[in-house]
């Protein structure tokens, strides 16, 4: 009878050990949903970043190619034929100034009112 309440306490034990474990176990995995459910909505707020992310970065790389071709087109149409008109006023003003005909002064009243 000794042996038998021995086992019997052994058993118990072990029932008790298992119910422990299994209790710790439970209590982990509730802990580990818990942190999965955390990531998930982690997760989602990324993507949402990151998309947000993507369109505003979209949205400057339009900008910028849009800033670039009107900076082409000013160089092209305005910028380009300025500095040829100025180039092309230069040997004129030379002539005016190496002529000794005509003082400075009134090249530059003339210049002037040719640009403006």
């Amino acid at each position: 009878m000794k042996e038998c309440d021995a086992e019997k306490l052994f058993r118990a034990n072990e029932i008790i050990d298992g119910e422990d474990a299994l209790s710790r176990s439970t209590a982990h995995k509730l802990r580990c949903e818990g942190s999965l459910a955390e990531a998930e909505s982690d997760l989602a707020t990324v993507k949402q970043y990151i998309s947000e992310i993507e369109a505003t970065l979209a949205e400057l790389l339009t900008r910028r190619n849009d800033q670039a071709a009107a900076h082409l087109n000013l160089v092209k149409n305005e910028l380009t034929p300025a500095i040829e008109a100025v180039k092309g006023a230069f040997p004129i003003i030379d002539k005016f100034e190496n002529s000794g005909a005509t003082a400075f002064v009134e090249i530059s009243r003339h210049s002037m009112g040719a640009f403006l």
